[in-house]
């Protein structure tokens, strides 16, 4: 999973950044409430009547948890990893999404 890496791997690294004071809480926060909202869907009746809502809630949550990622984490990356470190990581996931 996509979250994985970034709670296991990128996460720990940009919270060692003088730069990441406040953000990483913000970043935690987003990916515990997802895995919240993930739980509730995954035991409510596809056909109850607020399965609709929590759908829509995940998924406008984790537009705001990529948006996030992409103007204020993505910056700190080549400051937590070096350039080698980075192309590894990204052949992970890649290598990952096509699991």
């Amino acid at each position: 999973r996509h979250s994985i890496v970034e709670e296991e791997v990128i996460y720990p690294k940009i919270k060692n950044l003088a730069e990441s004071e406040g953000l990483m809480r913000v970043a935690w926060m987003h990916h515990a409430y997802a895995d919240r909202m993930i739980g509730r869907l995954e035991r409510t009746e596809f056909r109850a009547a607020e399965w609709d809502k929590m759908l829509k809630d995940l998924r406008n949550t984790l537009i705001a948890q990529m948006r996030f990622e992409e103007q204020e984490l993505k910056v700190l990356l080549p400051k937590a990893f070096t350039a080698g470190e980075l192309m590894r990581l990204g052949a992970k996931i890649k290598a990952g999404k096509a699991a």
